[in-house]
């Protein structure tokens, strides 16, 4: 009996290609007469026979409007506009001789104007809670003495936020920025321990016997005498120390210290303080017992290198940083929180933190949360009450100070067809903006500022924020910090003109 042949021939490729397209032909009209109808729901089951039974398939129709909706954002003109700015200048003498006036704009027509299609100008701009402008009016009354050159005083702007902030993100271009136009020189405040030690403005040595109290957390606290930088640092025995080294990765600006201050409470016995440059011994000073903050101020020569400051008692005082500032002008302290959402400094004693503001000067204080905020909710009312409540207390305490909140980042999670914007992002921004403006303060939009919908995953695409599609990379803080720079910027020309 002859065997058969079961060789593959054209006819059956053929016939097998015909019978698949016309399978798939009628499995795909099925399947859009079952979504057009809406038999077929958006997660592709198909119910029928009273709900008993179902069966699941792909929801074509669903997925291709699903992708439609989860495009990313389109921030070309973003960076167009400001990423020419997006990198600190560094470096030496030379680069402080020659710094490029391309590079640094201030004029107040450096932004486009409203009425461009681009509508940057609108995306970025600074909100007020009425008419008549004036929340940021006592920050810009400082700037115009600062610019005429009418002040030899050091005034302050406190930079509170999360973990967004940390490393000096966005507070230190800020602080060159503003450092170019109006003087000033130095670092900010910086503390006895660096979590990251990878801060932009300033290299630090830290000494493991500085325990850290921070008005965040749970932590046991021996008191509610907190510093500047919503903590203070005792040490665990007799004696701490730290070092402070010059970055080459920041600003010139930052990188020349005039003095330097301690910023202490000591309410036990007194302190030995030396301080060396390099190896060379420069200063020796008693801290006496106090029970109030005190700032003890010590000149430094112009070629800072490395410091070294070193702590010494039988009992620790409340350390609360050391300034690397200049003799005037203005600077940024960068205040980086990790897991607040903005509601612990009303743990900070009234008292103290008032006197703080007043003897640091404090004229402007930015209050930057919101990726510590869950984004489950469908009601933001009670932390829109809390945070409210938290501005006034600062509000209280700083009088002579404007503030300005910044509105939460864009955040992203992953679903089927890519990454997405939480649905509640618009709902906490909504929030946090109502808590400005009952509490009479500017609002910066961030989320919009970025680009609004989506945007994190194009600034994730692009090296501008990390993988966790919520932090900023350095690229991306100083570009956030730039526009917020131009900004404030566009405001404080206009305000020039009216006043």
């Amino acid at each position: 009996m002859p065997e058969k042949n079961h060789s593959i021939t054209p006819w059956r490729v053929v016939a097998f290609t015909a019978y698949v397209a016309v399978f798939l032909g009628i499995y795909a009209g099925t399947n859009y007469y079952l979504t057009n109808q809406k038999i077929l729901n958006k997660e592709g089951v198909w119910y029928f026979a009273d709900s008993t039974y179902s069966l699941k398939m792909p929801n074509w129709l669903q997925n291709t409007k699903a992708e439609a909706n989860e495009k990313q954002a389109d921030i070309r003109k973003i960076r167009q506009q400001f990423g020419n700015n997006a990198q600190n200048s560094t470096g030496s003498k030379e680069k402080e001789n020659n710094i490029s006036s391309k590079k640094y704009t201030y004029s107040r027509d450096s932004l486009p104007t409203e009425k461009e299609a681009d509508s940057i100008a609108l995306q970025i701009r600074i909100q007020y809670p009425d008419e008549s402008k004036q929340a940021l009016a006592s920050f810009f009354q400082t700037l115009q003495i600062l610019e005429s050159n009418q002040s030899s005083e050091l005034f302050r702007v406190f930079h509170f936020g999360d973990s967004q902030l940390e490393g000096d993100r966005m507070t230190s271009i800020l602080r060159s920025q503003f450092q170019e136009r109006f003087g000033g020189c130095g670092a900010g405040i910086n503390g006895m321990n660096n979590n990251t030690n990878a801060k932009l403005s300033v290299l630090q040595e830290n000494d493991t016997r500085w325990k850290t109290f921070s008005v965040f957390g749970n932590t046991v606290i021996p008191h509610n005498y907190f510093g500047a930088l919503a903590n203070f640092y005792q040490f665990v025995d007799t004696a701490g120390y730290v070092v402070y080294k010059k970055s080459d990765r920041t600003h010139y600006k930052n990188q020349k210290i005039d003095n330097i201050k301690i910023l202490y409470r000591n309410p036990n016995a007194s302190v030995k303080l030396n301080i060396f440059e390099k190896e060379n011994l420069i200063a020796q000073k008693e801290l006496l017992p106090s029970r109030n903050f005190t700032i003890e101020q010590i000149e430094m020569p112009n070629n800072f290198e490395e410091m070294k400051i070193s702590f010494n008692s039988r009992k620790s005082p409340d350390i609360y940083g050391v300034a690397l500032d200049c003799q005037k002008g203005i600077t940024f302290d960068n205040i980086p929180i990790r897991g607040s959402a903005g509601l612990e400094f009303h743990k900070i004693e009234f008292n103290h933190l008032q006197k703080q503001a007043r003897d640091l000067k404090v004229r402007f204080v930015i209050l930057q949360f919101g990726v510590n905020v869950g984004l489950n909710s469908s009601d933001y009312n009670f932390y829109e009450n809390q945070f409210y409540k938290e501005i006034m207390y600062l509000k209280r305490a700083m009088p002579q100070a404007s503030f300005l909140v910044i509105g939460t980042s864009d955040r992203s999670y992953k679903k089927e067809n890519g990454y997405a914007s939480y649905p509640g992002i618009t709902k906490l921004r909504d929030a946090q903006k109502r808590a400005a403006f009952r509490a009479g303060c500017a609002f910066w939009d961030l989320y919009e500022a970025m680009g609004g919908k989506n945007s994190m995953p194009t600034w994730v695409k692009e090296g501008l924020a990390g993988k966790d599609y919520t932090h900023f990379k350095i690229e991306g803080a100083n570009l956030v910090g730039n526009m917020l720079f131009q900004a404030l910027i566009k405001e404080y020309e206009a305000f020039k003109l009216v006043n």
